[in-house]
């Protein structure tokens, strides 16, 4: 009987260490590949903006801030195709173990802490909310602050086009982190679901399912690649055919009064911007957004009407 206690106790271990053993390099893989990403996009950061430290050097240099950019939005999605994946092998490995439906069921808890919870934090924090904040700080705040040298055609033009640039890519980096959140807690649930009610060949048709769905995904990633080379290369053949117009105009006292009232309308918009990163889900903060959207309106109609006037 002695024996018997012992063997089952040995078991027992040996399943606890696998299940660990498993939890452990699932974890540390993930956790790994979301720091190499984030890693590589804040040191191309630094690069850029070590680079590019001037009015004149951004206005020569926006095809690599535009890239830059991309280079953002491409990362973020190849990142969530990864960890689909991750949860995949995971899913996979622990559906087809030895273990018990209802450690399987335990065990799958593990895609929701690292990848729903952990990794889909690192996402939000180091890039939505650090390194596009970065973004925002070191170009539309910083180099492209106005200032009387400079010509006010020109730098409304630059100063727009940056902020779209920037709000174009939180958009896109924020619907990203979404969709990932919605295809991990869908997958894990669903499997889970299935080892819950004792159903293996379902719970595989599950996996099966969101793996199909993941190759689509990766095959889309692809095809755009593919596109914005092509786009890359036709952006290259229209520069050499453009005149780029640098005269320095002499700002009116009307227009510099729409600008203050442009700057510092911006500058609010910023503002809020970022409650709104922290707090997406407070409705209050909808009611604000229709006012700075009428603001906005005011100020650009204004404008308008001032360049009409030349």
């Amino acid at each position: 009987a002695e024996t018997v206690e012992v063997e089952e106790e040995k078991n027992e271990t040996t399943e606890k260490t696998i299940k660990e053993d498993n939890a452990t390099d699932f974890s540390s893989i993930v956790e790994k590949d979301v720091e190499n990403t984030i890693s590589a996009l804040k040191a191309e950061y630094e690069e850029l903006v070590a680079e590019i430290n001037t009015y004149d050097k951004y206005k020569n240099n926006i095809d690599k801030i535009e890239a830059y950019y991309v280079k953002i939005t491409a990362s973020t999605n190849e990142l969530r195709i990864k960890l689909s994946e991750y949860a995949i092998n995971y899913a996979q490995e622990i559906v087809s173990s030895d273990l018990s439906n209802d450690d399987k069921y335990e065990e799958l808890d593990e895609i929701y802490d690292v990848i729903y919870e952990d990794a889909r934090d690192e996402i939000y924090d180091e890039i939505y909310n650090g390194i596009l904040d970065d973004m925002l700080d070191s170009f539309y705040n910083g180099i492209l602050e106005y200032n009387n040298d400079i010509s006010y055609d020109e730098w409304s033009d630059l100063n727009s086009d940056e902020y779209d640039r920037w709000s174009d890519t939180g958009s896109e980096v924020y619907d990203i982190w979404s969709d990932l959140g919605s295809d991990i807690y869908d997958f894990w649930s669903d499997v889970r679901g299935e080892l819950w009610d004792d159903d293996l060949e379902k719970a595989q048709k599950k996996i099966d399912d969101f793996k199909e769905d993941t190759e689509k995904l990766k095959s889309g990633n692809a095809a755009e690649k593919s596109e914005d080379k092509s786009s890359d290369s036709n952006k290259d053949d229209n520069k050499e055919n453009e005149d780029v117009n640098t005269s320095s105009d002499e700002i009116r006292p009307e227009f510099k009064e729409t600008l203050d009232s442009y700057e510092e309308f911006f500058d609010e918009y910023c503002e809020f911007m970022k409650k709104y990163k922290e707090s997406p889900n407070d409705l209050s903060l909808l009611e604000d957004y229709t006012e700075y959207m009428e603001q906005y309106s005011e100020t650009m109609e204004k404008i308008s009407e001032l360049e009409n006037e030349d």
